[in-house]
């Protein structure tokens, strides 16, 4: 019988470091991702695509990112964070505030710009440093 109770107390202990070794490798994982770098993006609209560029930066501990556009012009995604290598954030474009979601894996993402009742798709490709 004390046998069987010090194997129960073993098995107990080996679960709950499985589990805390387990969280701490998902966030290993997340904090390892560095989304960084100038993007090739592409919106679809209604209108037709628009592309540009978007760069993703690291300042003070925050990340920045900045839209660029032949169209619409630089744009800046306010009120950004980042979790689960997905980013969100707004952005104004002539005046109207849109949500952007972010989904990246490796040199890809893709996401969505959420437009009132309107869901643009937004892929992008992170360019090779030379």
């Amino acid at each position: 019988m004390k046998n069987l109770s010090t194997i129960l107390k073993a098995s107990a202990v080996a679960m709950l470091f499985l589990v805390a070794v387990s969280l701490n490798a998902e966030e290993w994982a997340q904090t390892k991702y560095d989304p960084t770098g100038t993007w090739d993006y592409e919106v679809e609209t209604p209108d037709g695509n628009v592309t540009g560029e978007m760069i993703v930066a690291m300042e003070d501990g925050e990340y920045s990112v900045t839209i660029k556009s032949d169209i619409y012009g630089d744009m800046t995604l306010e009120d950004i964070t980042f979790e689960k290598n997905v980013m969100e954030g707004t952005i104004s474009v002539e005046g109207q505030s849109m949500e952007m979601e972010l989904k990246f894996d490796g040199d890809e993402m893709e996401g969505a710009v959420y437009t009132g009742e309107d869901e643009l798709a937004i892929t992008a490709e992170r360019q090779k440093k030379n």
